[in-house]
């Protein structure tokens, strides 16, 4: 599998926010969000290609044992079928004791990960996937994703978002649990964060959703690999 980057930091986001964690950053992205501020792992041919058992012993020498497979989309190749070496890497991560997240966009469903959080950040008002489809038209796959993981929904807020989306979205999805919605404001800078997160703490405070910060942004700005 093509590995855009490898390093050690704090998850910055969703539930275990603060936790010394090592990303694991997979080539390829099909959703290619406009705000994305991951663009260097978009391209498929991006990084380094290593088989399951080399990328977990690039993970080893740090002293976490919380692991998150992020993108891109690292459960998607680039036309939305599952990635094929996604299971592997997920059940060696949990044989040497790993704790492990994926960060989705939820848009497909990959049965059978050796999975402790899906982590499903869904674009209400993103990209379209194929012509006339946009990703939030596409709610199977996440209520699949919800049934079959332990899992966290994380709606990044842009400007453009509003509460009627993201409620459309989750009527779709059927009955959820609030404190499992969690959002985020979009921010590529930490200027942008504090912007932006008078607006989303409201609109928190106004639904019972779970306001989510942006560790990493808040404290290391526009920095790759953080």
């Amino acid at each position: 599998m093509k590995v855009a980057e490898v390093f050690y930091s704090l998850q910055g986001e969703g539930r275990l926010t603060g936790v010394p964690s090592v990303f694991v950053r997979l080539a390829g992205c099909p959703v290619r969000c406009p705000w994305c501020d991951t663009r260097y792992a978009w391209d498929p041919q991006a990084g380094v290609d290593l088989d399951a058992e080399a990328v977990v012993q690039r993970l080893e020498p740090w002293p976490s044992r919380c692991a998150v497979i992020t993108g891109g989309e690292p459960m998607a190749t680039m036309d939305l079928k599952p990635r094929p070496e996604l299971r592997e890497l997920t059940c060696r991560l949990k044989a040497r004791g790993y704790h492990v997240t994926v960060e989705t966009s939820g848009a497909v469903f990959v049965p059978d990960l050796a999975c402790d959080l899906m982590s499903i950040s869904p674009k209400v008002d993103g990209p379209e996937t194929r012509p006339g489809r946009r990703v939030a038209d596409d709610v199977e796959a996440v209520r699949q994703l919800m049934g079959h993981y332990e899992y966290q929904l994380k709606f990044v807020v842009h400007l453009s978002a509003t509460v009627g989306e993201i409620r459309g979205f989750l009527e779709k999805l059927g009955r959820v649990d609030p404190s499992r919605v969690m959002l985020m404001p979009q921010a590529q800078t930490r200027d942008e964060l504090l912007a932006n997160s008078p607006r989303v703490a409201q609109m928190c405070l106004d639904n019972g959703w779970v306001f989510c910060q942006r560790l990493h942004v808040l404290l290391w700005d526009a920095r790759q690999g953080r």
